[in-house]
Formats: structure tokens, sequence, C-alpha cells
């Protein structure tokens, strides 16, 4: 059974905690503390006062795990995330940009050639946690135990590094993707790669939706089974990979997808996405030009003007009023004027159709904490809420804050809300245009603003 048990951060830890991927990573808010379980064992806890932990050596070509004592940042950062280990293995070993490892669903891409899933992997292929956004190299493959080198593992204390982790063949919490241009022990077998190219045109755009369309051209008419679109955020976050089978040998022929209708995807209105067409022909992806166009209509309302509210709040908020405090402000924003103004008198100053509160006319999430309301048509059109920490001291406490009320924003919005890690000092949940969450280190201090529309 378990030996070590692999949970995310923030997470009840038996053994080890895990940090989320990469820079611009979906961060998963669905899970629930406790019940993560995993194969994944053995292996050992070592001091990470060297840097390098462990090694591997493909090709002749040593490339080092490495860790520096843990902060923010180790999660997201270009050196020592875990995904930046994978990034760096394929960039040393054989010279190519590996990306899209965003989320727990996300299939590696990489700059020539493709990754495929595979039950059978082999040294250099990839590992991709289910659950916690987790990647990592296979370094040895003894039977059914696969053991592998991988970055920001650590132990409860997150002041040991895991080396040496195995995991068993056949537990679903892993997959494990291959390279066609990892041979493996199979010898040098040259790679052929076609003359396929993408002609965009004719894309149709909505408030919520978008029809895009392609001709691929095919100049030595090969019999095509496979082709699809990916479609980014506006950050170049991947939110969906569609593949379908096709039978496809002419010169020239079309593709096009329904946003909504055959992807079912719901896009924002005056939002900017981006996406991108692709072929599959012997196991290697052809892709077109990544894409980018703005959908139609008026964007969600910006938190940009946040900077007008005070930064005077009470005591830290408390997640025990978690739920409260999102029925609270959904109450807010669906008031008349006049019920805004029964509850919160007048606003301390307005800018435009923006009415800005005192901390001490809303009190939600047991402390109190600047209201910003805009308005349109004698009704609350967006409430915006924004606490200000202390000091930088209250750092770690605002982020356990932050991922505690995304979870409950999910209960009381009843869908799940996207995450996005844009950098190490700043992170947003959003709910499909009716809600957004943000943590930020503004001037080093941390803030959490919500908006409910």
């Amino acid at each position: 059974m378990l030996k070590k048990e692999m949970v995310k951060k923030g997470w009840k830890a038996m053994g080890m905690k895990m940090g989320i991927a990469a820079a611009a990573v979906i961060i998963g808010l669905t899970a629930v503390p406790g019940t993560a379980e995993a194969k994944m064992s053995n292996g050992s806890f070592v001091s990470i006062a060297g840097g390098a932990v462990d090694s591997i050596t493909v090709n002749g070509v040593k490339v080092d795990a490495l860790y520096e004592p843990y902060n923010s940042g180790t999660n997201t950062d270009t050196t020592y995330s875990c995904a930046a280990f994978v990034k760096r293995f394929y960039r040393d070993v054989y010279g190519r940009d590996v990306y899209g490892l965003n989320s727990t669903t996300s299939v590696p891409q990489i700059d020539q050639g493709s990754f495929t899933e595979t039950n059978s992997p082999k040294v250099g292929d990839i590992l991709r946690d289910n659950q916690s956004v987790h990647w990592a190299i296979v370094k040895e493959v003894n039977g059914n135990t696969v053991t592998l080198i991988q970055q920001n593992a650590w132990n409860g204390d997150y002041n040991k590094a895991w080396v040496g982790a195995k995991a068993e063949l056949g537990d679903s919490r892993y997959s494990y993707f291959t390279w066609n241009g990892n041979n493996g022990n199979s010898g040098n077998k040259q790679q052929v790669y076609h003359d396929f190219s993408f002609n965009y045109h004719s894309l149709e755009r909505y408030d919520t939706n978008a029809v895009i369309h392609t001709k691929v051209n095919n100049p030595e008419r090969l019999h095509v089974k496979k082709v699809g679109c990916y479609i980014y955020d506006s950050n170049g976050s991947l939110i969906k990979r569609h593949e379908e089978n096709c039978s496809r040998n002419e010169s020239r022929f079309n593709i096009w997808y329904d946003f909504t209708g055959e992807l079912g995807v719901t896009l924002t209105p005056g939002t900017e996405y981006s996406y991108q067409f692709y072929v599959i022909y012997d196991n290697v992806e052809y892709q077109g030009a990544k894409e980018t166009f703005t959908t139609t209509g008026t964007a969600s309302k910006a938190q940009d003007d946040t900077v007008e509210m005070s930064r005077e709040c009470g005591p830290a908020p408390s997640l025990d009023y978690a739920k409260d405090g999102w029925l609270s402000l959904q109450e807010l924003a669906r008031s008349s004027e006049q019920a805004l103004h029964d509850r919160m008198w007048d606003p301390e100053k307005e800018v435009g159709n923006k009415k800005y509160y005192a901390p001490e006319r809303c009190g939600v999430f047991s402390t109190m904490a600047p209201v910003m309301a805009e308005m349109g048509n004698d009704r609350v059109d967006s409430i915006t809420w924004k606490y200000t920490y202390p000091d930088k001291s209250y750092k770690a406490e605002s982020k356990e804050f932050y991922e505690g009320v995304a979870e409950a924003g999910n209960e009381v919005l009843g869908m799940t809300g996207t995450g996005i890690c844009e950098n190490k000092n700043h992170m947003t949940t959003t709910w499909n245009g009716v809600a957004s969450l943000q943590w930020s280190m503004e001037e080093g201090v941390p803030t959490i603003t919500i908006t409910v529309e």
C-alpha cells in the first residue's frame, strides 16, 4: 500500500507535498483535502544544500534536478518548478522546446513531432500526475516499476527534496507521454516530416461563440486519420485540446469548428482568445499557426479601478465565513440603487458610475474592507470587495485564504472556477463571467480582490 502519500501544497501531508507545475498554469480548485491516493513510493528525502539532488544522463548529456529553499515562487519559476525540469531535460538532451504543461489534462507539446500517451514508458518519457498538476521524467523502468526524476517534490516541512520516487504501471493517477523523436533503445531511426500547411479563413466571431475555419494543404495526398485544434485564453493557457478521427487524402481539405456547438466551449464577450489547428499523420502532429481574435460584445468589469479603494482594513478575513461572505457580495451585486443606499448609505466618493464605500460599511468574511459598486440603469452591475493585509508577513496566510475562498466560491456559485497563476505575485480564478477572485502582491503586501456581477 502507500508508503508516502502525494498531495498538493496546502493539503494535509503524509510524507510529502507537491507544488504547482509552471507559469500560467491552470490551478485546480475542486480537489477535496485528504482524498488523493497514489502509489508513488519509496525513494528518500535529501538535503537541498547542494542545489543538485539527482541527475539523469541520456545520450551522454547529464541533466540535474535542482532545488533551492522553498518559497512561493518555487511552484511557477523557470528554474526550480517541476515543469522547468521537464523543459530543461528536453532542451539539453534533444534540443527541443516542450510546452503546454498546464493542467491535469494537458498533453505535452513540442516544437517538432508530438507526444502520445503510452502504457509502456521508457527512459526520457514524461509522467503527468492526473490529480495535482505535477510533471516528472522517467529515469528507469524495471518491470512494472518506474523510477522518476523530478523537481519541486518535498517532504511535509518543505526542507528536503524527494529523490528516487517510484510509481507502479497501471496506477490511474499517472499518465505517461512519449515523444516520437525519443527512440529509446530502438536505434537511430530517422523521422520523416511531411509538407502540411494551413490557410486560416472566414473566422466568425460572436459574443460567446466563434466558428473557425482552415484549409489544409496536403500536396503528398497522405491519408490523414486524425485532426483537431487547440483553444487558448488570453494568457496563452490551454482551454481545450480537441481531436477527432477522419479519413482525408485529398490534396486540400477543410476543417472547421463551432466552439459552443461542437467543442462545448462558451466564450466571454469582449475577450481575447487564440486557436491553432493541427493534423496527425504517422503519429506526428503538424500544427498551423496560432491565431488570435477577440469576441464581440463588452468584456466583464475589470478590477483596474481598485487603486481608488482604501487600504485601511480590519483584521485578517476568516475562512469560517467564506460562504457567508460570497452570499453577502451576491446580495449586494443584485441590489437596486435604492437598496444599495439603504444598506451602505452614502459612498465616500463617486467616480463616473462607480461608488466607493469605506471599509466599515461592509462587514464580510468576518472583517471590514472597502467596496466598489459599479452602477448601471438604477441597479448594481458589479460589486468589488478588496482586502489589503497589514504587511508582507501575511503572504502565506493570504494564499491559504485565496485557496479556501475559491473552494467556497465553487459551492456558492454552482460551478468550478478556472484558475490561472500568471506569475508568483498574481493568481486569478474566474467563474464564467459571474465572478472573479484575485490574489496579488501590491508593493510587497498581499491583497485579495473579489468581484461579483
